[in-house]
């Protein structure tokens, strides 16, 4: 009888590891075993468990035992096999005994085990029907045990209990379980981990903002698994606007191209397209408040504009609503398709009519404007009814909005074809009527006109002849107005003129009135000055002197020191405009620049200014993969860098930095490794750059152990703190390889100088860190010596001239693949 048993235990699990559809069959065989002799048939299953407890890497047949195993308990409880056995007992009593076997083993020192029990008691749990009983022998220390498996030390075996608790959660409400929900779906330090709470989670009132929050999270897979949750299990129309349009927001921005793809055809076509809205896009665009979010709406319609063209047709102009008008502007935006266009406006005429129609609704009026630039232009006799209209009907009424000035002008040049004719209209429509000056309202109108026809021109030699009458009458009598927002329109107008001006006399004329802003006048129009001042050395050379100075000199300086500005965004402005101006190769990557740059992104106050560490946090990294001599010129911030902190005053903001940071920091920017520097095929110049920046952190690490020396004998203190000695654990120390050729070989001076240092540190009794740093660096020197002498020796044994020992290991190499 027992070896019947056992053949059949061993049969159907044998059955089982080859494939999920005999688990079924297998269930049923062995349901009927363990009423037959329960203590023999428990005596092998739990014998071949335990096999399969103790492998903890997930082989197929592996993964499909564990599945049968949860399938066979969930069998045990089910009702259609509660039947009893020769001895009284049934299949629940078998159930709960094999879950209490499972439970006392989860906290095995095995992580294998701990992990495989971990895994069936969670199948087991996601298994159960809804109605499903569990003794209170079972759920008490189920519950424990899964919540102390879900902070193992190991990330495998947390994600194991995920399901586990995410269906307990679902079966009682307990405070406990959902912060220990919350805990691995925010703090987990595994992605694995994090999705597999999302994988799992019922989204819930209380779980939503938490849900939401992974779109954002550091791992791809975590973000693709949030979108994907969201689409499936999430509707539109259970969320705030403003919930759906930062869905959108952080979907379409989002950097992985695998995101993106995700986030439209998941949550945007299958999730709210088709699902919440019925393939209705006017329903959709209702549901995302257009008036109020069109920027984050139409660059998601442009995604989809394929399925909205037929749409797009039967719009009925006279009754233009809302979301018709941004499903138009955005179908003009990315479409090529311009015949469709054409049916909604068959001349420009009706497009004329249409900016009438709509004058009255600010919305709607913004999105024809922007439909612009898709037009026909072909019909004359309809271009002069446009621009009588958006003369008569838009630039003459002081009523329209000032934030539609700019698409105005633009239309009416792009109407008139001549930027020349379009100036002298305006000139006329602005300065022949002497009542534009007549009040502020007036002034800041006339203002936005000349910004929008200049923004709307080209860059010409003589400018003058076109816009010198409204630079004089409009632009000038604005920067000498009391108002701040008129003198600021004018301070644009001026920029955006100098740029326009090819042959740079506008700029070189007008550019100390931008440094006397800068120096003196009120904060919003210091920014539009410093702005104006990056967009010139953008543009010009700036060649001219004043008082012996150049004047793009003169500029750099102003801009330099801005930097230290108290204000936060002069700092940031000046920051972002001159890594904009370093990386575009505008101004010299000089060392003093840098170092403000270092310090100012690394200085507490800037900690809760997003706009400067972004920018910054892009600029080092592309500034250094760049070229190699940008790398040198870090070089050459490190030490002045460290410097400022070590010196800095005890009330200085700069005080509170970590220095071995900030030096880890700029170990990482010049790490020699991180970047392809073909050293072997450069030659002349480029050979030389690309041996000096393979010995980049040999000669960071001299100068600093130089000053440690120089503190030691001179007992200064200053470089002997153990934060900057941290630093050298973040050298990339090069192989004799890559030193060879160098002009400056320092890797013997290094390992002389160290062994000089940590012997000054070990004859002094307070410099006991500084020698256990100095220590663990010259033992790293000594053990790359040492690997150097090894593989010159390799293959030149016996007389060997190494061709040999080459030819022998390709031969192997042949052998293994044969």
């Amino acid at each position: 009888m027992e070896a019947q048993v056992k053949g059949a235990v061993f049969s159907s699990l044998d059955d089982a590891q080859r494939s999920f559809a005999s688990h079924h069959d297998a269930c049923s065989t062995l349901a009927k075993v363990c009423m037959t002799d329960a203590v023999v048939f428990w005596k092998y299953t739990i014998q071949a468990l335990n096999r399969v407890l103790v492998i903890y890497s997930r082989d197929p047949p592996v993964e499909r035992l564990v599945e049968f195993f949860s399938k066979f308990a969930v069998y045990l409880s089910s009702k259609e096999s509660n039947t009893e056995g020769k001895n009284g007992s049934n299949h629940r009593d078998a159930c709960t005994t094999f879950m209490r076997y499972l439970i006392h083993h989860t906290s095995a020192s095995s992580k294998a085990v701990r992990f495989r029990t971990t895994q069936i008691l969670s199948r087991i749990l996601v298994n159960l029907p809804e109605d499903a009983e569990i003794s209170e022998a079972v759920w008490e220390p189920l519950l424990a045990k899964m919540t102390s498996r879900s902070r193992d030390r190991l990330p495998r075996v947390r994600s194991a209990a995920v399901p586990g608790i995410c269906r307990l959660q679902s079966c009682v409400e307990s405070d406990d379980i959902r912060r220990t929900i919350a805990t691995l779906l925010e703090s987990d330090s595994s992605p694995l981990v994090r999705k597999a709470v999302l994988d799992n989670l019922s989204p819930e009132e209380w779980n939503i903002e938490l849900i939401l929050s992974r779109t954002s999270d550091t791992s791809e897979d975590v973000r693709r698994a949030c979108y994907k949750l969201v689409a499936e299990k999430i509707d539109l129309q259970s969320l705030t606007i403003s919930q759906r349009v930062t869905l959108l927001r952080r979907g379409r921005l989002d950097r992985s191209s695998h995101v993106r793809k995700e986030f439209l055809q998941s949550l945007v076509y299958r999730g709210w397209l088709e699902g919440s809205c019925g393939g209705d896009f006017y329903r959709l665009c209702e549901l995302l408040d257009p008036e109020t979010y069109a920027e984050d709406i139409v660059p998601i319609l442009c995604e989809v504009e394929e399925r909205f063209a037929k749409p797009i047709v039967a719009i009925d102009l006279n009754h233009l609503t809302k979301e018709a008008a941004v499903l138009l502007l955005a179908f003009a935006k990315r479409s090529a398709d311009n015949e469709r266009l054409s049916q909604v406006f068959p001349s420009l005429k009706s497009y004329a009519e249409c900016l009438k129609y709509y004058k009255q609704d600010d919305f709607i009026l913004s999105c024809l404007i922007q439909v612009f630039n898709k037009l026909d232009l072909s019909d004359e006799a309809g271009r002069r009814d446009l621009i009588s209209t958006l003369r008569e009907d838009f630039l003459e009424d002081s009523q329209i909005p000032d934030r539609h000035y700019p698409g105005l002008v633009r239309a009416l040049v792009s109407s008139m074809g001549s930027q020349s004719s379009a100036a002298g209209l305006v000139a006329e429509l602005l300065i022949a009527d002497g009542s534009d000056w007549s009040s502020e309202q007036a002034a800041f109108r006339a203002l936005k006109i000349v910004e929008g026809l200049l923004l709307a021109s080209t860059p010409q030699n003589d400018p003058e002849v076109f816009f010198s009458s409204l630079i004089d009458n409009v632009v000038l009598k604005g920067l000498v107005n009391s108002s701040v927002d008129i003198r600021s329109v004018a301070i644009r107008c001026l920029s955006i003129y100098c740029l326009m001006d090819k042959t740079e006399k506008t700029a070189s004329t007008n550019v100390l009135l931008f440094l006397q802003v800068l120096d003196n006048d009120v904060l919003p129009l210091q920014v539009i000055a410093l702005e104006a001042i990056v967009d010139i050395l953008m543009v010009h050379e700036m060649r001219d002197e004043v008082d012996g100075q150049s004047q793009r000199q003169m500029l750099i300086v102003s801009l330099t020191n801005c930097v230290g500005s108290t204000e936060a965004e002069l700092r940031t402005t000046a920051a972002e405009g001159i890594a904009k101006l370093i990386f575009s190769r505008r101004i010299p990557s000089e060392p003093g620049t840098l170092v403000r740059l270092i310090l100012v992104f690394c200085n507490p106050i800037s900690a809760d200014d997003v706009r400067l560490r972004q920018s910054l946090s892009v600029f080092f990294p592309a500034f250094a993969a760049s070229r190699s001599s940008n790398r040198l010129c870090l070089e050459e911030c490190f030490m002045p860098t460290i410097q400022v902190l070590v010196k800095a005053p005890e009330t200085s903001p700069l005080r509170q930095l970590d220095i071995s940071r900030v030096g880890q920091f700029l170990l990482e920017l010049t790490n020699p490794h991180a970047y392809s520097t073909k050293r072997s095929k450069a030659t002349g110049n480029d050979r030389t750059l690309a041996d000096a920046d393979s010995m980049i952190h040999s000669r960071i690490a001299l100068k600093l152990i130089n000053c440690a020396i120089d503190d030691l004998e001179g007992d200064t203190n200053e470089f002997l703190r153990p934060s900057i000695l941290r630093i050298l654990n973040g050298i990339v120390l090069p192989s004799k390889e890559q030193a060879e050729g160098n002009a400056m070989p320092v890797g013997q001076d290094l390992l002389n100088i160290t062994r000089k240092a940590k012997e000054l540190a070990e004859s002094k009794p307070k410099s006991k860190q500084v020698a256990n740093a100095l220590n663990k660096f010259y033992d790293r020197l000594q053990l790359l010596e040492v690997q150097d002498h090894n593989k010159e020796n390799e293959g030149f044994a016996d007389g060997s001239d190494g061709v040999t020992a080459l030819i022998d290991k390709t031969e192997n190499l042949s052998i293994l693949a044969a």
